[in-house]
């Protein structure tokens, strides 16, 4: 480096040289003092050489001339040399290398400490699943999934102010868990039996009504197969209907010894019956020489 020739550094000199070609297509106009107007085709630009600046932001941004600023530098007359930023020049290059870079030594001669040896930090394994969306700024709007502030309906009554598991009233029959009538039956039916009696009018002692479901729900008094019934249980039963008798035999068919059961049609007579009728038809055949 100390034996180039130029005040620019090579790399820098040629990126400058690129805008200087760039700006054979410029057009400026001297406003006053050190202020430019330069257009380029359809666009225009204000130029202070001054201050180092362009209103394209390319002058500040890499501090060296752009090409607005090479065409207004070229329309004063100046040169291109006095407008580069000095970390760009050859006497700034070697003046930061000028001091002795100190050699380090290898691993051979390093010299053993008492202190522990520097390890990375472990590695603690979190709770749930790992985040995936990142962390927002805090000047862009903040999304939260929280739930406070909302009202909670219960899904069982369609009640606002609890859910499901603190949910005590009867089941709305829209809700999934509706079981049918029979869950309003029930507790109907308790609430019945729980309640005191009535007095009748006219009557001097009033007379307890029976509570035939006392300590058990009427699901359980009545039974797996009653349990479809429940519904009619608050209503008043009609009277019950007479026992049919048994059908009878009359007497010009019984005979003596004969058995009084009359048989299914569609039960079939066993082997036994079937030579117990034959010893019995045999005892009573006349006997003839």
């Amino acid at each position: 480096m100390e034996k180039y020739s130029g005040e620019i550094c090579p790399n820098i000199l040629k990126k400058v040289n690129k805008q200087q070609q760039i700006a054979r297509n410029c057009f400026v106009r001297w406003c006053g003092g050190t202020k430019y107007e330069v257009d380029y085709y359809i666009n225009t630009f204000v130029v202070d050489l001054q201050k180092k600046t362009c209103t394209c932001g390319l002058f500040q941004f890499t501090a060296y001339p752009c090409p607005h600023a090479c065409s207004a530098i070229a329309a004063k007359r100046s040169k291109l040399e006095n407008y580069v930023d000095d970390c760009y020049k050859k006497a700034c290059y070697l003046k930061a290398y000028e001091e002795v870079i100190h050699v380090v030594p290898g691993a051979r001669d390093y010299i053993n400490t008492t202190y522990q040896l520097l390890q990375p930090p472990k590695i603690k394994k979190k709770l749930g699943r790992p985040k995936k969306m990142r962390k927002k700024g805090p000047d862009e709007v903040q999304t939260s999934n929280c739930r406070k502030g909302l009202s909670h309906t219960c899904n069982k009554c369609f009640e606002v102010g609890y859910n499901k598991k603190s949910c005590k009233t009867i089941a709305h029959p829209k809700s999934k868990f509706y079981q049918g009538p029979t869950q309003y039956h029930d507790e109907v039916l308790t609430s019945r039996h729980d309640a005191p009696p009535l007095s009748q009018d006219g009557a001097g002692d009033s007379q307890p009504q029976t509570q035939p479901f006392k300590n058990k729900s009427a699901s359980q008094q009545v039974g797996y197969e009653g349990r479809r019934n429940v519904a009619l249980l608050g209503r008043r039963n009609p009277d019950p209907s007479p026992a049919v008798p048994p059908p009878t035999v009359p007497s010009s068919i019984m005979e003596e010894g004969a058995s009084t059961t009359i048989r299914s049609k569609n039960k079939r007579s066993t082997i036994t019956e079937v030579l117990q009728n034959i010893r019995d038809r045999s005892r009573r055949r006349p006997w003839r020489p």
